[in-house]
């Protein structure tokens, strides 16, 4: 039996999972319930994700989302933003100038932030060196503040200079070169896009806030001319080095939380709504909205492309977008998925079209390797499931295996609860 149950082991964790369809596109819920709300989330790759939020929370997947771990911080400070430069080297950032470092994908941090009462809201690299960490001093994660700071390293986070002079909370910054950058600031009052030419010595006014927008944020630019900027309830974009400024979207009267450029065309925001919250895609070159989620308090979006991103917020819920595993789509038409795992009762095998009018032997293993289920099924082409009855297994860890003939097709670790 421990080699049956071996050999299902080394099976599952060679397989993958997927969907042949293009149907299968979509939002899904994640099997999993943070702890605690999570303010942001970044898409490493698409195995490798972060999320972070309340209380220090550090969530961590290596395989796009199926299952998450709770990933110890040392602080209990809440994070809200979180970056990468590459595929090791990251931070994440929050309350009371937390700064935490990996290098190695977010499987271990260091805290490396300084001991004050300024809530950190944005970071950029410029490369692996030179980076740059930018907010207010203030309590609330709005990013509105009578005084903001602006933290500079240039040798990867080990030393940092400060420029703490700044009469409001600066709430993103963006830098096309070693001198050329911007900054969002906001006081209450008024709220103002900077700009310096040299590495952040100076800082001149290039836009102040007018109409619906009372604070900005989330600065980004896709070259020199082009950036975009957002209001309260206002996308802007420049294509003139940041000179002039104009609205592009209106969400007023709700607020827009984030946004992310995805091409020349179009973009995913996330919006603030009577009780809830959308993540839509706004394509502008056919003024249309697409593949939208609604859910209550979401906070925070990353996208690796317009077929994969995710969702979080102060609901404690995971959302994906993609091909439900997220795999290339090209791979599709080999992979069975399941759902729901984890189960309760029944389980439901979703079918790649590839495996209509063919018989598959399907096989249930324990964690001692004991066979506790066999079934020899022939797909109907008229449906795209079947559907297994399992309702008198105790809960724990099984394995699903299924077969072709004597060829083992996929093994799928299944959780029952």
């Amino acid at each position: 039996m421990k080699k049956i149950l071996l050999f299902i082991l080394i099976s599952f964790f060679v397989s993958e999972m997927a969907y042949c369809q293009n149907k299968s596109i979509g939002w899904v819920q994640q099997y999993f319930n943070p702890s605690q709300a999570l303010n942001a989330v970044y898409c490493i790759n698409s195995d490798t994700v972060i999320a972070v939020g309340w209380g220090g929370l550090i969530l961590r997947t290596i395989n796009g989302g199926m299952q998450w771990d709770s990933i110890n911080s040392g602080t209990s400070n809440e994070l809200l933003y979180v970056n990468f430069i590459n595929q090791s080297f990251g931070f994440a950032i929050g309350a009371k100038g937390t700064i935490l470092k990996t290098n190695n994908s977010g499987i271990s941090w260091t805290n490396i932030g300084i001991n004050c009462n300024m809530m950190l809201f944005d970071l950029f690299f410029l490369n692996s060196d030179t980076l740059w960490v930018v907010g207010g001093e203030t309590t609330s994660t709005i990013p509105i503040a009578p005084k903001g700071i602006i933290l500079k390293s240039s040798n990867g986070g080990i030393n940092w200079t400060i420029d703490s002079t700044f009469n409001a909370a600066i709430s993103s910054i963006f830098f096309i070169d070693k001198d050329t950058g911007y900054i969002a600031a906001n006081n209450g009052s008024t709220a103002i896009i900077r700009k310096t030419l040299n590495g952040g010595n100076s800082w001149d006014t290039v836009d102040i806030s007018s109409g619906f927008n009372w604070y900005f944020s989330n600065i980004q630019f896709t070259s020199a001319k082009t950036g975009y900027i957002n209001g309260f309830s206002e996308i802007l974009k420049t294509n003139n080095y940041g000179l002039t400024w104009d609205s592009i979207f209106i969400a007023y009267p709700n607020s827009i939380r984030s946004f992310q450029i995805i091409d020349s065309c179009s973009f995913y925001y996330l919006e603030g709504v009577m009780n809830g919250s959308n993540v839509c895609l706004f394509d502008s070159c056919t003024n249309s909205i697409y593949s939208c989620l609604y859910s209550n308090g979401l906070l925070g979006i990353h996208f690796l492309n317009k077929n994969y991103g995710f969702a979080i917020g102060a609901n404690a819920m995971i959302y994906k977008w993609g091909y439900y595993d997220g795999i290339d789509e090209n791979k599709h038409n080999n992979y069975i998925m399941v759902s729901p795992n984890p189960f309760n009762d029944k389980v439901k095998l979703i079918i790649p079209c590839g495996y209509s009018n063919k018989e598959i032997n399907i096989s249930i293993y324990n964690s001692f390797g004991k066979q506790v289920f066999e079934i020899n099924k022939i797909h109907d082409s008229n449906s795209s499931s079947i559907e297994l009855e399992i309702p008198n297994y105790p809960q724990g860890i099984y394995f699903l295996v299924i077969k072709q003939k004597q060829d083992i097709l996929q093994t799928i670790k299944l959780i029952k609860i």
